[in-house]
């Protein structure tokens, strides 16, 4: 007869293993080197924004603190891309420092408004739901000091259980089926050009479409032009909203989580503040 310890042993080693790239997000984000390099060439961070005000002003003070913009200010263009929003987001956004620029409803579409707005050489893809590691723009651009790199992608966590839960699913997609993270990725801007860009025929009120075009099929067509590279160590902590809201494209005005309340709590900020100084 197998006694519980035993039983409870192997379970638990079972259930640690399946969870270990979750548990190696965050254990590697503390590997980063927290003195930043000076990039190797401009850089543009592009956020896109529909009725953000209740909550974009988190995201882009991570932004703000990462420590690569703070060392070299010069290098960054920080643009927020307003999809027509009816609420303050353009005020909250010109409040932080950062640019703004409009553009006609759909992500895609603000993406692109995005980078025509720009002369930088890197494109980094941000969210407005999503709060940023303050390293990780500079993990990010280490990777271009490789010349065949294109992209670069890392992981992103997700709040409550269900994002514990699908953090192994997440590291999977990623590494094994080359899934650039629509809040957490990079890309060379000519990279962008020769492998022709956003696919704009896709219905951008179809979460499953921008999906699909955002996080896969362009990821795909970047690589037949060059190298992407995933880092473990760039993690970021997102909302969970995108996971129930079946319209991306409304940009989750449906959440059926309520998108009144900031999508970042006040715990896990006061944790990235306040106990992960060298982390987040």
């Amino acid at each position: 007869m197998v006694s519980g310890s035993v039983v409870g042993a192997i379970v638990g080693g079972a259930m640690a293993a399946a969870a270990s790239p979750y548990v190696y997000m965050y254990a590697w984000a503390y590997a980063g080197n927290v003195v930043p390099d000076r990039p190797v060439a401009k850089v543009a961070i592009i956020v896109p924004a529909f009725n953000e005000a209740h909550c974009i002003k988190k995201t882009l003070q991570s932004l703000n603190d990462q420590t690569v913009v703070r060392a070299f200010p010069l290098m960054f263009d920080r643009i927020v891309v307003d999809n027509e929003s009816t609420d303050d987001t353009a005020k909250v956004a010109e409040a932080q420092g950062w640019r703004v620029v409009s553009a006609k409803r759909g992500k895609l579409n603000a993406r692109i408004a995005g980078m025509e707005a720009t002369d930088a050489e890197i494109i980094y893809a941000a969210d407005a739901d999503t709060f940023y590691s303050r390293n990780v723009l500079n993990l990010h651009l280490n990777h271009y000091r490789d010349a065949t790199v294109v992209a670069v992608c890392g992981p992103v966590v997700y709040e409550g259980l269900v994002g514990f839960l699908g953090g192994p699913a997440g590291y999977y997609l990623s590494v094994q089926h080359g899934q650039l993270k629509g809040c957490n990725s990079s890309y060379r801007l000519d990279a962008y050009r020769k492998c022709g860009g956003f696919n704009l025929n896709i219905n951008q009120f179809s979460g499953k479409e921008v999906l699909q075009e955002e996080e896969f099929d362009f990821s795909h067509r970047l690589m037949n032009v060059g190298k992407v590279a995933f880092d473990m160590r760039a993690t970021v902590i997102s909302s969970m909203r995108s996971l129930y809201c079946p319209v991306v494209g409304r940009y989750r005005k449906e959440c059926l989580a309520g998108a009144a309340s900031c999508p970042v709590s006040s715990d896990v900020v006061k944790y990235c503040q306040e106990i992960g100084k060298d982390r987040f």
